[in-house]
C-alpha cells in the first residue's frame, strides 16, 4: 500500500458490538485504533471503475464508492451518513457547535448558582448533591466540546466497512482525504439514465423505484434521529421548567416574614432570582433549537407544515434523492414519447399531466403538453365528442394558459359554436323547430360558455323536446331464441297505437283504457258489443284519427284465413263486424272472450278516406300510418330515433316530448356516466348495484315498474334428451337458486329487490299460485336423477346447448348453472350470443307478462302469438288445458285452471322457475309527467315534458 493509504486506514479493534448507524458515528470510538500490520492490496482508480449492469444492481448487495484525493476507489458497505457525508458533516458540526455555545453561554449563571448553594447549604448531604450537580455540568460541557471536536470537518473520521470477507474490514477514514462519495443510489441513477436514453424505460422504472424505496428508508433513519433530538430538547426544557418551579418555591419561602431579617436568606433569594432569569433565557435558546429541529422535519409532518418552505442547504431530511427528480422527469418525458410512438396518446397525456407541477419549469414539458393535447382534441372534435375535447383543452389551458395550441383550439370551438347558433336561428326562422333544436343543442355541447347561448338553447329546446335515452340494446339486435327482445318490446310499446292498453295492475287483474274509444257496451246478452269511437284528440295525443271503416278493414284482414294478416285467436271469437257510422260499429261474437280488452290489443291502419282527417300528421302515405304514434326515423349508427306521428301545434303552450332518441352504450357504467354528464336524460333499466345511490341523489328521479321481471328456464320441446323427465328434474334440483340470486343477480343490492318464485308470472299477479312449493336444491338427488337418465338414454347424456340473452349478469348466472350441472354429471354448453342458435336445448328467458290468461299460451309454447301450430311438441295435457283456458268464460274457473296448469308443468319439470327482479327507470329531474309506477318504459310518453337543461362539464 502506498504512503497515503497508510495514513488513511487504521484498523479498529472492537470491544463488544459497535453500531455503524448515523447516531453511533456521532460518538467517540470505544477502542483505540491499532496500526496496520500487513500491506493490503491496492485500490482501483476511479476512471477504471465500471458501472454495474441494471440486473446486477437490482440483485446484488448495496455498496458505496469512496473516491480518495488520489482517485483511488474504496468499495464499502452503504454508509449510514447519506446522502453526501461531505455536506452532512458541516451541518452536524454546526448543530453540535450551537449546543456547545449554548452550554458555554449559560455556564456563568450555573456556576453562580452552585457558588450560592455552597454558601447557603452546610449540610454534608446537600454539599454532596451540589458536588454532583457541578460535576454533571462539567461533563455536559466536556461531552459537547468532544462532539464539536469530533465533527470538525477538517479532522472528522468516517467509520467505514470494506465490502469483502476479510476479518478486519472496519476502518476509520479521515474526511480530508476524500474527494467524492458515490452512493449506491447514485450508481443506480446513472444506470437508469443510460437506460432512459436507450429507450428501456421498463427496466429504468424498476431502478427508479429502488432508489425511491431506499430513500424512504434512509429518511426514516434521519427522521428518527431528528425526533430523538426533538425529544431530548423537550426533556431538557421540561427539566428546566421543573427546576424553575422548585426555585420559585424556595424563593417564596426565603421571602417569608420569618426569614426577612436574615441576611443569608436575602442573599440566597437574590441569587435564586438571577438563576431563574438565566433559566428563562436558556429555555428560549432551547425553544429556538427545537424550532430548528422541527423545521428540518417539515417534509415528514404535512399536518404541521401544510405548505412547507422549499429545501435549503442545511436540510438533512430531503424530499428526494439528489438528481432523482431530474432523472425521473427525463424518464417520464421519454416514456410519454414511447407511448405516442405506440399510439397510446391518452397514456402519454396522463404521464405528462402527472409530471406537471405548479411553478416547476421542466424543459420540453410545455411543448409536449400542447402537442399531445392537440392529438387528443383533434379526433374528438372530428367525432363530435366535444365534451372530451373540452376536457383536454381545459386541462391544457389550466396548466399552460399561454399555450398557442390551447388558444387556437379554444378560438376554433368558439367559431364553431357561433356558426351553429347562426344556423339554429335560421332554421327556427324557417319554421324547422326540430332541426333548430338539434343544432342549438349541438352548439351548447361544443362550447357552453358562449354568451347568450343558454337563453337561446332554452327557447329552442322547449319548442321541440327531445328525450335522449341510454340503453344497452336496441330494437332489432339479435335474439338467442329469435323471440322479441326486451328492447323490441320497449320500442313496440313506444311506437304502437293500440286499441286497448293496460293502465293499472293489481292482484285482482288488469285494468284497461283506450284513447280511441268513448265506450264499448255489450248487447244481445253479451253476444255483440257496440263501440263508439273518439273523433277528437287532446293536444298532447300523438295518435292518428281512425274511423269505423278503418277498424272494419283491419278486422276483416285478421278474420280471413287466406290473408297473411290472419289471426287465429281473434278469428275464433269474432263472427262478424258491422259499421253504423264513421264513429260507430258493432262486433258479433261466437263466444265472448274472458277479457275483451286483452284480446283487442291491436293496431289499426288508416284508409285513404280517414287520412284526410289527419292533416296535422306527417307521412300519411306510410303503410304503417294509423298503427303508430311514434314513427321510426333514420338515425346515426348505434342510435334509434322515433318522432311523433302527429306534430304538436305551434300555438300549444305546454309542450310535450316530440322525439325519442335511444343511444346504445357498451355497458351500464358507460350509460350511467352519460346520464350524469347529461348526454342522456333517462335510462330505462337501472343496475341494482347503483339503485340506492341514484335514489339518494337529488339530481335524479327513480321510478319503479309495476311488474318485476320473471327469470326462468324453458326446455326445447324438440330436444330429444330433455324428453326424459328424470333429466329435467336433475337439472332443476342441481341449481342453487338462492345462492345464485344473492351472489350473482343481487350482489351488493338490497335483498328486497328480488325473490325466488315458482312460476313465470309475477308473484303479485292473480296467476301466481302461492300454494306451490319452491323447487329445492339437492345436489345428491340431482346426481342420482342424472345417473338414472343416463341409463335410460343408453349410457350417455349428450351435451346440451343453453342459450341466454346478451346481459352480463344473466350470462354469469348461466355459467354458474353450467358449472353446477357439470358437478352432477350433465355437460351443458353456453352458446355464444352472436352464434346462430337454431339448435338449442335450454333457454334462459326473462319476461314481464301483463295478462297471464292471454299470455300463457305464447309464453309456455315460446312463440310470438297464440297459434295452434305452436302446440306441437307440447304434452297432451298441456295442450288440452291451454285450449280449455281459451274457451273459459268464468274468471274464477279460468284462474284455477291456470294454477293447475302451472302446477302440473312445475311438477313435471317442464320449466324451471328461477327468480323475479324488481326493475326501475331513472331520469333526470327535469323530465316530468311520468306515472308514479310504470307498466312499461314509455307509458304515457305523450304527456312527458323535457324541460330545458343546459349541458354541464361534469366528468
Amino acid at each position: 500500500m502506498n504512503n497515503l493509504m497508510r495514513i488513511l486506514l487504521v484498523a479498529v479493534q472492537f470491544i463488544g458490538v459497535l453500531s455503524v448507524s448515523a447516531v453511533a458515528q456521532d460518538k467517540p470510538p470505544v477502542a483505540q485504533p491499532a496500526p496496520v500490520t500487513e500491506e493490503p492490496a491496492g485500490f482501483p482508480k476511479y476512471q477504471e471503475m465500471v458501472l454495474p449492469e441494471a440486473e446486477a444492481l437490482l440483485r446484488s448487495r448495496p455498496f458505496d464508492w469512496i473516491v480518495l484525493k488520489n482517485q483511488d476507489v474504496v468499495v464499502v458497505e452503504p454508509l449510514s451518513l447519506r446522502p453526501d457525508p461531505i455536506s452532512k458533516v458541516p451541518i452536524k458540526y454546526e448543530m453540535a457547535q450551537r449546543t456547545y455555545n449554548r452550554l458555554l453561554k449559560n455556564k456563568p449563571y450555573r456556576d453562580a448558582e452552585i457558588t450560592s448553594l455552597r454558601q447557603f447549604q452546610k449540610d454534608p448531604e446537600r454539599v454532596k448533591e451540589i458536588d454532583d450537580l457541578e460535576a454533571a455540568s462539567k461533563l455536559r460541557i466536556e461531552a459537547a466540546q468532544q462532539r464539536v471536536e469530533m465533527l470538525k470537518p477538517a479532522t472528522f473520521k468516517l467509520r467505514v466497512t470494506l465490502q469483502d470477507t476479510s476479518v478486519d474490514s472496519e476502518f476509520l477514514l479521515e474526511m480530508r482525504y476524500v474527494e467524492l462519495f458515490v452512493h449506491y443510489e447514485d450508481l443506480v441513477l446513472r444506470r437508469a439514465e443510460q437506460l432512459i436514453q436507450s429507450g428501456n424505460v421498463s427496466l429504468a422504472y424498476d431502478l427508479l423505484l429502488l432508489v425511491a424505496r431506499r430513500h424512504r428508508e434512509n429518511n426514516e433513519v434521519i427522521r428518527a434521529d431528528l425526533e430523538a433530538d426533538e425529544a431530548e430538547l423537550m426533556a431538557a426544557m421540561k427539566q428546566l421548567e421543573d427546576e424553575k418551579s422548585v426555585l420559585r418555591q424556595s424563593r417564596d419561602e426565603l421571602n417569608a416574614p420569618r426569614n426577612k431579617n436574615s441576611p443569608a436568606a436575602r442573599q440566597r433569594a437574590n441569587s435564586i432570582e438571577k438563576t431563574i432569569t438565566g433559566i428563562i433565557a436558556e429555555v428560549k435558546d432551547l425553544e429556538e433549537d427545537l424550532r430548528s429541529v422541527r423545521f428540518k422535519l417539515r417534509f415528514a409532518r404535512p399536518k404541521d407544515f401544510p405548505n412547507p418552505e422549499p429545501p435549503r442547504k442545511d436540510d438533512v431530511l430531503l424530499l428526494s434523492w439528489p438528481k432523482f427528480d431530474e432523472i425521473y422527469q427525463r424518464f417520464v418525458l421519454k416514456d410519454s414519447d414511447l407511448h405516442l410512438d405506440q399510439g397510446d396518446t391518452e397514456g402519454a397525456w396522463r404521464l405528462l399531466v402527472e409530471l406537471w407541477k405548479p411553478g416547476l419549469d421542466i424543459p420540453g414539458l410545455s411543448a409536449r403538453l400542447g402537442g399531445v393535447a392537440d392529438r387528443l382534441i383533434a379526433p374528438r372534435v372530428e367525432q363530435q365528442d366535444f365534451r372530451q375535447a373540452r376536457f383536454y383543452l381545459r386541462e391544457l389551458l389550466s396548466r399552460e394558459p399561454a399555450s398557442p395550441i390551447g388558444i387556437g383550439w379554444r378560438d376554433k370551438l368558439v367559431d364553431m359554436t357561433s356558426n351553429a347558433i347562426a344556423q339554429a336561428r335560421g332554421l327556427s326562422d324557417r319554421g324547422n323547430s326540430a332541426d333548430a333544436a338539434r343544432e342549438i343543442d349541438r352548439a351548447a355541447r361544443i362550447w357552453p360558455e358562449q354568451p347568450g347561448l343558454k337563453e337561446l338553447h332554452r327557447d329552442l329546446t322547449d319548442r321541440y323536446q327531445i328525450l335522449r335515452v341510454g340503453v344497452l340494446h336496441l330494437a332489432g339486435d339479435p335474439s338467442p331464441d329469435r323471440l322479441p327482445t326486451e328492447a323490441d318490446e320497449r320500442v313496440r310499446m313506444l311506437s304502437e297505437a293500440r286499441m286497448f292498453e293496460p293502465i293499472n295492475i293489481s292482484d285482482q287483474g288488469v285494468r284497461y283504457g283506450s284513447v280511441y274509444l268513448d265506450s264499448w257496451e255489450p248487447t244481445d246478452l253479451g253476444r255483440q258489443v257496440h263501440f263508439q269511437l273518439k273523433l277528437r284528440r287532446a293536444d298532447w295525443e300523438a295518435r292518428p284519427l281512425i274511423t269505423s271503416a278503418d277498424i272494419h278493414r283491419e278486422l276483416m284482414g285478421r278474420l280471413q284465413q287466406s290473408l297473411p294478416t290472419y289471426d287465429e285467436r281473434l278469428a275464433g271469437f269474432i263472427e262478424g263486424v258491422s259499421v253504423q257510422s264513421p264513429s260507430e260499429f258493432t262486433v258479433r261474437f261466437r263466444q265472448l272472450p274472458l277479457r275483451l280488452e286483452a284480446l283487442w290489443q291491436m293496431t289499426v291502419a288508416s284508409t285513404e278516406a280517414s287520412r284526410d282527417l289527419n292533416e296535422d300528421s306527417r307521412d300519411t302515405n306510410n303503410p304503417m300510418f294509423g298503427r303508430e304514434r311514434f314513427h321510426r326515423e333514420p338515425g346515426e349508427n348505434g342510435q334509434l330515433r322515433l318522432t311523433r306521428v302527429r306534430q304538436q301545434q305551434q300555438v300549444v303552450r305546454l309542450r310535450r316530448v316530440d322525439e325519442v332518441v335511444e343511444i346504445r352504450y357498451e355497458s351500464w357504467e358507460r350509460a350511467l356516466q352519460a346520464l350524469v354528464r347529461g348526454d342522456v336524460v333517462a335510462i330505462p333499466l337501472v343496475d341494482l348495484a347503483d339503485l340506492k345511490g341514484l335514489q339518494d341523489d337529488g339530481r335524479f328521479l327513480v321510478v319503479p315498474y309495476v311488474l318485476p321481471r320473471s327469470h326462468f328456464l324453458m326446455f326445447n320441446p324438440q330436444s330429444s334428451p330433455l324428453r326424459d323427465g328424470q333429466l329435467r328434474r336433475a337439472l332443476m334440483h342441481g341449481i342453487p337458486r338462492e345462492k345464485l340470486l344473492n351472489g350473482v343477480i343481487l350482489k351488493e343490492a338490497r335483498s328486497s329487490n328480488a325473490r325466488l318464485v315458482t312460476c313465470p308470472f309475477a308473484s303479485t299477479s292473480y296467476a301466481y299460485n302461492r300454494a306451490l312449493s319452491q323447487p329445492y336444491y339437492e345436489p345428491s338427488l340431482a346426481a342420482a336423477l342424472a345417473l338414472t337418465a343416463k341409463k335410460q338414454l343408453g349410457g350417455q347424456i349428450p351435451p346440451l346447448t343453453m342459450i341466454c340473452p346478451d346481459d352480463p349478469h344473466l350470462r354469469e348466472a348461466a355459467l354458474a348453472m353450467v358449472e353446477q350441472w357439470r358437478r352432477i354429471g350433465v355437460e351443458v354448453r353456453l352458446s355464444d350470443v352472436a352464434a346462430s342458435n337454431s339448435e338449442w336445448d335450454i333457454s334462459y328467458r326473462t319476461a314481464k307478462p301483463i295478462e297471464p290468461l292471454m299470455d300463457a299460451w305464447p309464453l309456455l309454447t315460446m312463440s310470438a302469438d297464440a297459434r295452434i301450430a305452436a302446440l306441437q311438441g307440447v304434452p297432451e295435457s298441456t295442450r288440452r288445458m291451454l285450449l280449455e283456458l281459451e274457451r273459459s268464460v268464468d274468471w274464477t274457473a279460468a284462474t284455477k285452471l291456470l294454477h293447475r296448469l302451472l302446477s302440473e308443468l312445475l311438477t313435471d319439470a317442464r320449466y324451471i322457475p328461477l327468480w323475479e327482479v324488481d326493475e326501475f327507470l331513472v331520469t333526470r329531474r327535469h323530465v316530468t309527467g311520468l306515472p308514479a309506477r310504470l307498466l312499461h318504459s314509455y307509458q304515457d310518453i305523450e304527456r312527458w315534458t323535457v324541460q330545458s337543461w343546459y349541458p354541464q362539464d361534469v366528468q
